[in-house]
């Protein structure tokens, strides 16, 4: 539930984990350019921060915007919700959270959308 580990704490697989709802709605986010995860050479004029691919997101940059959503948007039994439940309830405040991925106060966090 949003608690970092270590490498050596992952597990060898993910056939057993429960889905994370706020990485599902890291995803959207991202889809939404709420964030954006530079690639190797994936620079272009949309996102100034990829230019010339300098800067590469590390792995699972993600995992961090999970984590500040889940501190910022608290929906309460939201891990116990069904799936179906749980898209409702992000669809919900999915504007709001767009609007606070590109805020300012994000400024420092890895990813973050400088094209606002």
């Amino acid at each position: 539930k949003g608690q970092r580990i270590t490498v050596q704490q992952l597990p060898t697989t993910v056939k057993n984990l429960r889905d994370d709802p706020y990485r599902t709605l890291a995803l959207y986010m991202r889809q939404s350019y709420g964030f954006v995860k530079c690639g190797k050479g994936g620079a272009n004029e949309l996102f100034p921060q990829c230019e010339g691919g300098s800067v590469v997101a590390r792995p699972f940059i993600e995992f961090r915007w999970a984590n500040l959503y889940r501190d910022a948007f608290p929906l309460e039994n939201i891990y116990k919700e069904s799936d179906q439940a749980q898209v409702a309830a992000f669809e919900a405040v999915l504007d709001q959270v767009l609007e606070f991925s590109l805020s300012g106060d994000n400024e420092d966090m890895e990813g973050y959308n400088l094209r606002r």
